[in-house]
């Protein structure tokens, strides 16, 4: 998989990373020295600075992370320095990201606009839409004279040009009222919400491929003028090229089957060691990767 997907520098190449070096630190701290500790900190600060996700992630594997470890007697405790080194990324990549935010957008918060990505979900599962129809045109909101342009997926509300969103103004004005408009969807009907969160989950978690975002870009107006505007002609003409911009990475059709076999067969024997080495940190460190994905 490495030289098709890691050439995209996607940042979710930190989750996995992300994921051992939490249970390294959290089930087998003692094997680790000073060193490796220090480089589990560092590699988990980075891995939950680089990805918004990461930060619930991390969180709710620690609480999984330290159960697991109280479930193998005897087991040395953590201590005080233990638990700071478990808490010391999540502290780390908050105060950068509230740092960054502070200086380019003079807003200390985690993620200024943010709440625009919540705001296509919610509207996507149905209770976000069906509240604006309610709520509109009284409530003032940005997206309330555009409704009508609202349909398709949460992509088509993120991404397209001539979306509600965009029609509203754009993310950044948008998000000034994203989180009342999710807050108040939520708040009315709760448990429609829960029960399309628990179906996106279950689709999510048995769809997975791979080969997303090899298949070739769009034509002008798009990736190739931004080539054509800030790179070298020669970098232009290689790109241009190129198996994937010509629509000829037939490879990947035939690896993704292969992929999505071993990733099937990783999690059906993750699951069985997690079983049969519960008190065991190879078999926790299984159910670890389980409770992640």
């Amino acid at each position: 998989i490495a030289p098709w997907v890691i050439p995209q520098l996607l940042p979710e190449l930190f989750t996995p990373l992300l994921v051992l070096s939490l249970a390294l630190m959290a089930l087998v701290p003692e094997r680790l020295g000073w060193s490796g500790r220090l480089w589990c900190v560092a590699i988990a600060t980075v891995a939950i600075a680089v990805h918004y996700s990461h930060l619930p992630l991390a969180l709710g594997l620690l609480i999984c992370l330290l159960i697991l470890r109280r479930l193998r007697q005897p087991a040395p405790r953590l201590g005080i320095g233990g638990l700071a080194r478990l808490a010391l990324p999540v502290l780390l990549a908050v105060a950068g990201w509230v740092s960054v935010n502070s200086a380019a957008h003079d807003r200390a918060a985690l993620s200024p606009f943010g709440g625009v990505f919540l705001l296509a979900r919610v509207i996507d599962d149905g209770p976000g839409l069906d509240y604006l129809r309610r709520a509109c045109p009284a409530a003032g909101y940005r997206l309330c004279p555009h409704l009508d342009a609202i349909h398709g997926t949460s992509d088509t509300f993120l991404w397209d040009k001539d979306s509600a969103l965009n029609r509203a103004g754009g993310p950044k004005p948008v998000a000034e009222e994203a989180m009342r408009i999710v807050t108040a969807a939520v708040a009315e009907e709760p448990w429609r919400q829960a029960r399309a969160s628990l179906r996106n989950a279950l689709a999510q978690f048995l769809q997975y491929r791979s080969g997303d975002g090899l298949e070739p870009w769009p034509d002008d107006p798009g990736p190739r003028a931004t080539l054509t505007a800030h790179f070298p002609p020669r970098e232009v003409t290689a790109y241009l090229a190129a198996r994937q911009a010509q629509g000829e990475l037939g490879l990947i059709e035939t690896l993704s089957p292969l992929h999505v076999t071993v990733e099937t067969v990783g999690m059906l024997l993750c699951l069985v060691l997690a079983i049969v080495l519960r008190r065991d940190p190879a078999g926790q460190f299984c159910a670890a990767v389980l409770l992640a994905l």
